[in-house]
């Protein structure tokens, strides 16, 4: 039998891409793709911005060089900007592509000019994101959120409970497993929370059964429950939302419909780690660890909106 083997992010088969079509991040992994990525008017525009500010007059890489080193970066899943210094170096189609072969100390200086004028890459990646709208009118009406802590991902916790209190009740309901033997419901994933277990997740009950659900105000933050018998006094309240108690009922068949959107963001980012190199993370603090997400994200954009572009347009 084969012996397996743990590959490197970024080497085993493509997946399918989610935002426009497959094989988008291939089309960026040759010289002239990453030429057409400059070329475009948004990325021109990043690069003229940051050559505005400019005024010392001393020689230097190009602008347009080391915004392509970050589009090569990503583009080509390298993990280091000293892997990308060395590609470019030895790659001289690439080299004449972005306009040059920086060196990787003049890399780590332009990172610290883009963090230092983070406004005008985040312009850049709005006027991405607004030419992809124009030629993709349907971008953007169903929309399905999901993230990580980045100050816990920039310290490079990745693994953490989402809350203190679900660890220390783990920790007393593995006693009370201990206890009761292997049936408990704590052996479910689910009931690794205290709160969970307590039935605190549960929605308000009273001697005629469980409440129903009667709205949510986005202002207060809160859904609002009503007996069902209406015979409580009050005979409805307010319950904060929570982790626990979300503005739309965890049972009710829109909390489902929107859940399953998920999937597509749990993809997408599986995507952008190990097709455009977010994954390996070889830096630390927020601002760094945002600009090094800002960039990948851009890559993969920017890859996409060419892509669209090069569609011939039906006539």
């Amino acid at each position: 039998m084969a012996s397996a083997t743990r590959q490197r992010p970024g080497t085993g088969p493509r997946r399918r891409d989610s935002l426009v079509g497959p094989t988008v991040a291939a089309l960026a992994r040759n010289a002239e793709q990453v030429a057409t990525l400059l070329a475009s008017p948004e990325i021109a525009g990043l690069v003229a911005d940051l050559e505005a500010t400019r005024w010392t007059g001393r020689p230097g890489y190009p602008i347009k060089a080391m915004v392509g080193m970050a589009l090569v970066k990503a583009a080509y899943t390298l993990p280091t900007w000293t892997r990308t210094a060395r590609l470019v170096a030895e790659h001289a189609a690439l080299g004449e592509a972005i306009g040059g072969a920086p060196s990787v100390f003049a890399c780590y200086r332009f990172t610290v000019k883009l963090r230092t004028h983070s406004a005008m890459l985040t312009a850049c990646l709005d006027r991405v994101i607004g030419s992809l709208r124009d030629h993709l009118p349907e971008l953007g009406d169903h929309l399905a959120i999901d993230g990580s802590d980045l100050p816990a991902y920039a310290k490079g916790h990745r693994h953490l409970f989402k809350n203190l209190r679900a660890g220390q009740g783990l920790r007393r309901l593995r006693d009370l497993r201990d206890l009761r033997g292997p049936q408990h419901p704590a052996d479910h994933p689910a009931e690794a929370d205290l709160n969970v277990f307590q039935g605190l997740h549960n929605p308000p009950k009273c001697k005629y059964g469980t409440w129903t659900f009667a709205g949510s105000d986005i202002k207060r933050s809160a859904s609002k429950w009503r007996c069902p018998k209406d015979q409580c006094q009050p005979g409805s309240t307010w319950v904060k939302a929570d982790r626990l108690h979300t503005l739309i009922p965890r049972t009710t068949d829109r909390w489902k419909a929107l859940y399953r959107e998920r999937v597509g963001i749990e993809r997408e980012f599986g995507v952008l780690k190990h097709e455009w190199a977010m994954l390996p993370l070889r830096v630390r603090r927020v601002s760094r660890v945002r600009l090094h997400v800002d960039l990948t994200i851009l890559a993969r954009l920017a890859t996409a909106l060419a892509k669209v572009r090069a569609v011939p347009v039906a006539a």
